[in-house]
């Protein structure tokens, strides 16, 4: 028997949530193999992940690891009110995951025009065998059938032998459901520089072709020129390849590196003597097979664990071929917890998250439960968390790096520019400066002018639970908007501490008040389908007469007063949430 451990600390399966990924929204269009992969690693790093399917078909209690850790929500895209509630659905969500055929989301009315025009920033994953253009777009195929066509199956043959279907690792999951991982997080993180989501192409196709890069490089430049299972990493050399025990169960060798070859030997106490002089010409393919015929003989002489014993652990580069049966059970597995025993199934396992973070750790989910459309959505709508629920032992700590976060916030905020009369918050007359323009103006009897301080709050909840790009994505939003209802003054715009100065030239306060109610309502009218719903964004307007008679220092002074008085007497404009 394979060595047992002592360790008896294989892990429970969790229904906690925590990771990297916590706070991102996915939908998962009901597949099977690679979207459904994605969709699990997804969910095992925090993302809060809805199945959309057609009928409630998936057992709460299922065994499949890559059901779990997300809620099935049963929707019948055929029916028009289902879809609409599939639309409000993605029009909330981060990212998008489906496995059709190209053009069946289109027909549905859920392709990438239609979702991303309610939702801009929406990542849309696509994943297919072929692609979602060229010949065989259309066409229906499998995990073989892709591999097959990049080069990668005829790769696995054995001689003459038929190639065997190396499972479907290489193209469902290798080739496509990392890659389908792979361009969504890249895709995340270009939002966060863009701000604008985009459509990823994922076919396995493509993907196990560069799966075989290093195989294609081999063969480019000379050295992958024999018949599949005669070249290094096919099976054709001998220090490459797995071997029948004694006890008729396999290991496995892979010394490429000559001192590793040489361990090998060394504690196979193999001598350089008559019978054995081929074993020592490790590269030389002319003798390939017959070393292999020799090695083949000698590990066929003792029994798998005697070579455990023997060679696990030293750099003989070798391990035991396991069962799926056997492999939980393994030491090296059992001390990393590599595999989680399902909750109330004795001697069931199944893989354990990867990778590994070393702050916010994955975590193996639940089995699949069944949710509605009002729960998703009051879900994703929650409120912030107040900063009064910080924990007292950390609190120091998290209110240092949410001063970084604001501060870093404002460096970025800096450099926003635009062509509009809201000339941005980086505007090319300092505010001072302009105020101190105006001012001048009302003295020579040119005009009145007013000013409009409006407050922004719950900037510490925004970059706390959300991060930078979406305190900065309220900010511009917020500074749209003014551009929008201001368009026709002569707006100028300061971020300050927590709060946009506006300086309005306006006849007097009441035509202020007239705008200032324009933009509130501008803010009510959007509440519903703002792309930030999900945040609580608080705005208050205090509105200053600039006279000639009023010195420039004490109105610079009294502006500094306002924020605290405006904040204090509660003049919310509206709440967004």
């Amino acid at each position: 028997m394979t060595p047992k451990s002592d360790n008896n600390s294989i892990q429970q399966s969790q229904e906690t949530s925590g990771g990297p990924l916590q706070g991102l929204k996915v939908v998962e269009m009901a597949a099977i193999g690679p979207v459904p992969f994605t969709a699990m690693m997804l969910a095992d790093m925090g993302a809060d992940v809805v199945r959309v399917e057609r009928s409630n078909s998936i057992d709460s209690r299922s065994l499949n690891a890559m059901d779990r850790g997300r809620q099935n929500l049963t929707l019948n895209l055929k029916k028009t009110g289902d879809l609409e509630q599939a639309r409000r659905l993605i029009a909330q969500a981060d990212v998008l995951l489906e496995g059709f055929r190209p053009g069946v989301m289109e027909r549905l009315g859920l392709g990438p025009e239609q979702c991303m025009a309610d939702n801009p920033r929406l990542i849309y994953g696509r994943m297919t065998g072929w692609g979602q253009q060229g010949p065989l777009a259309a066409a229906a195929g499998h995990d073989l059938n892709y591999i097959a066509l990049s080069g990668a199956l005829h790769a696995m043959a054995d001689g003459e032998t038929p190639p065997r279907p190396p499972l479907n690792l290489v193209g469902d999951y290798g080739g496509g459901g990392m890659l389908l991982m792979s361009g969504v997080l890249a895709a995340l993180h270009e939002r966060t520089k863009s701000a604008r989501g985009q459509v990823i192409d994922a076919a396995m196709s493509d993907g196990t072709a560069l799966l075989m890069s290093l195989p294609y490089a081999l063969y480019n430049s000379g050295r992958w020129t024999q018949p599949p299972g005669k070249n290094l990493l096919d099976g054709g050399a001998p220090f490459y390849q797995c071997y029948k025990c004694a006890d008729g169960k396999f290991i496995s060798i892979a010394p490429i590196e000559p001192q590793f070859y040489e361990e090998l030997l060394l504690r196979c106490e193999v001598k350089a003597n008559k019978e054995n002089t081929l074993l020592f010409e490790q590269m030389n393919q002319h003798n390939w097979q017959r070393m292999q015929e020799q090695l083949k003989h000698l590990f066929a002489m003792r029994s798998r664990d005697h070579w455990c014993e023997l060679l696990e652990g030293t750099d003989a580069c070798f391990a035991p071929v396991l069962s799926m049966s056997e492999a939980p059970e393994h030491p090296h597995n059992r001390a990393r917890e590599t595999f989680v025993s399902l909750a109330g199934q004795s001697g069931k396992y199944q893989p354990a998250p990867a990778p590994r973070f070393s702050r916010t750790p994955s975590s193996c989910g639940a089995s699949p439960t069944f949710t509605d459309i009002d729960s998703v959505m009051h879900r994703w709508s929650a409120e912030l968390p107040s900063v009064n629920t910080l924990n007292s032992d950390t609190e120091a700590e998290q209110v240092e790096a949410l001063q970084q976060e604001v501060q870093h916030l404002k460096s970025r905020l800096e450099k926003l520019q635009t062509t509009d009369s809201l000339t941005g918050l980086n505007n090319r007359h300092s505010f001072s400066e302009r105020l101190r323009q105006e001012h001048a103006r009302i003295q020579r009897g040119d005009r009145t002018a007013c000013l409009l301080l409006a407050n922004i709050d719950h900037f510490r909840h925004i970059n706390e639970q959300y991060g930078h790009e979406i305190g900065d994505q309220v900010l511009v939003r917020f500074a749209g908007i003014c551009n929008s209802v201001f368009r026709q003054y002569d707006v100028v715009c300061r971020w300050g501490d927590r709060e946009f100065l506006i300086l309005l030239p306006a006849t007097d306060k009441h035509q202020a008040g007239a705008v200032a109610d324009r933009l509130h309502q501008t803010l009510t009218d959007i509440s519903l389908d703002d792309e930030e719903q999900s945040m609580k964004l608080t705005v208050s307007v205090a509105i200053i007469t600039m006279t000639a008679d009023k010195d420039i220092t004490v109105l610079l002074r009294q502006l500094d007063d306002m924020l605290t008085e405006a904040k204090s007497a509660g003049r919310n404009v509206t709440v967004l949430d």
